[in-house]
């Protein structure tokens, strides 16, 4: 069993795969606004890999603005719908956060850049903000973690992604999850955006 704080509000086995609770209504009667069997992890997603040409960027170190290496990226978050990447979970740097619960976290795909000269990740945002970012464990997400993970790479006075259920389709249509910022220095000419990922040769 895994001990990382449960961003689903129930107990969670690190092997479980994302979206895989119902949303349901709690006992105050206010609607459990869960993203249901969308986002999985590339790692659990057997017929999927990163296609030939792509950078492979699993086991990269991140870095903050300040230069600082404040992690690896241990795994991606896929939305399962329209195979794009939404996340890069990173496992942080134990001297950074000896606290094991509070070890990995979420940076949405668009707030990370790829260096042109090695291969780290760049997120430019000072390491001690990005270290007070949501603590993430393996679960069904809810949108108001989703949000409070959006809302931690906010500028002054930048949009804020509506909640509200009426607004849930468009919640990844931001540039925080704009894939071609990450990848636009470190991809062939002419990929399509959605080739990231291809279906495994049987």
């Amino acid at each position: 069993m895994d001990d990382r704080i449960n961003t689903t509000g129930t107990t969670a086995r690190t092997s479980d795969r994302l979206g895989s609770s119902m949303s349901a209504k709690d006992t105050t009667g206010r609607l459990d606004n869960t993203t249901v069997g969308q986002l999985a992890h590339l790692s659990e997603m057997d017929d999927y890999e990163i296609a030939d040409g792509e950078p492979d960027i699993i086991g990269w170190d991140v870095c903050a603005a300040n230069g600082q290496k404040i992690g690896d990226v241990e795994d991606l978050l896929v939305d399962s719908a329209t195979m794009r990447v939404r996340y890069l979970e990173v496992e942080l740097e134990k001297d950074l956060v000896p606290n094991n619960d509070r070890r990995h976290c979420l940076i949405p795909i668009g707030s990370a850049r790829l260096d042109d000269d090695k291969d780290n990740v760049l997120i430019s945002m000072e390491s001690e903000r990005l270290l007070a970012l949501p603590p993430y464990v393996r679960g069904a997400l809810s949108r108001e973690y989703e949000q409070s993970v959006v809302d931690g790479f906010a500028r002054p006075g930048g949009r804020v992604v509506s909640t509200d259920s009426d607004a849930d389709r468009d919640f990844y249509d931001d540039d925080n999850f704009n894939d071609r910022r990450l990848f636009e220095t470190r991809r062939e000419l002419g990929r399509r955006d959605d080739a990231y990922l291809r279906r495994r040769s049987e």
